[in-house]
């Protein structure tokens, strides 16, 4: 193949946004994650298999102990135009506001918020995104923004369902690290997180004291968002959007959270 041909074939790779998918694959490979890009799900809304971009997780098991899963459902998205984040002050307390699932231990979720919080985006800006716009967009395109964004929360649903037999939905696969459990037998904490990456210009907006639109290039921020369905456990989601330069900080942020809750449940033990 001629050096002209492969540099249009890259070209081609970079103007698509597969190679966006690339450097955020090798990002959390390089992090220490276990990482599938491309990977399928069941949406539980239309009972057929959907593909996200990034699928990736940490896992943490002792024998007779609690089992921890943290897992990442990310879309990767390229823009030539910025999108803007709508924020307010945030009000409410943090805690946990994705699909999770807690089983046979000995406390009670409310006791994990605290360190939770101490890695949380709206914690650490003290604001909360509540709004998307992909700047300069023709009005009769979709956004691209809020397909990602049910595409995420989709499959962090899809993932917690896995873990009723009932649904009969495979679990995501953890490729020979711990052998299959059952609810019932050992206590379980499953923490599911969507996320939007950006390759583009990132942008907040937010109203000053004398009511003046003031717009602030950013490289994260926290997201609230609902949709409701049917198929689906609840319709709120938190959804952190990151702006693709800003990766590997956030990476450290997302380990170090588990790292935290990692040395937490060490101090606490399954129900039997």
């Amino acid at each position: 193949m001629k050096m002209e041909q492969k540099n249009k074939i890259i070209e081609d790779l970079n103007k698509s946004g597969f190679a966006s998918e690339m450097h955020v694959a090798k990002a959390f490979l390089d992090d220490g994650w276990k990482c599938q890009p491309g990977h399928f799900y069941l949406d539980l809304e239309e009972n057929k298999y959907r593909e996200i971009d990034i699928s990736a997780y940490k896992v943490y098991f002792k024998k007779n102990h609690i089992l921890l899963e943290f897992h990442i459902y990310a879309e990767v998205k390229k823009s030539k135009t910025p999108w803007v984040v709508f924020t307010r002050e945030r009000e409410t307390p943090e805690g946990w506001s994705n699909p999770s699932v807690l089983s046979n231990v000995d406390f009670e979720a409310y006791s994990l918020t605290d360190i939770l919080s101490k890695t949380s985006l709206s914690k650490k800006y003290n604001w909360i995104g509540y709004g998307i716009h992909e700047s300069f967009k023709d009005p009769n395109q979709h956004n691209r923004w809020y397909k990602a964004a049910i595409n995420s929360c989709k499959a962090s649903s899809s993932a917690i369902a896995s873990f009723y037999p009932e649904n009969k939905i495979p679990h995501p696969q953890m490729e020979g690290e711990i052998e299959p459990l059952t609810m019932k037998s050992h206590g379980i904490l499953v923490l599911t997180h969507p996320v939007i990456i950006l390759d583009g210009i990132l942008l907040r907006a937010f109203l000053d004291d004398n009511k003046e639109i003031v717009l602030e290039e950013i490289r994260e921020a926290p997201l609230n968002f609902s949709f409701r369905t049917k198929g689906h456990i609840r319709d709120h989601f938190r959804i952190d959007i990151i702006q693709i330069d800003g990766i590997n900080k956030y990476l450290k942020l997302l380990s170090n959270r588990y790292q935290i809750i990692k040395s937490t449940l060490d101090s606490y033990n399954p129900k039997n």
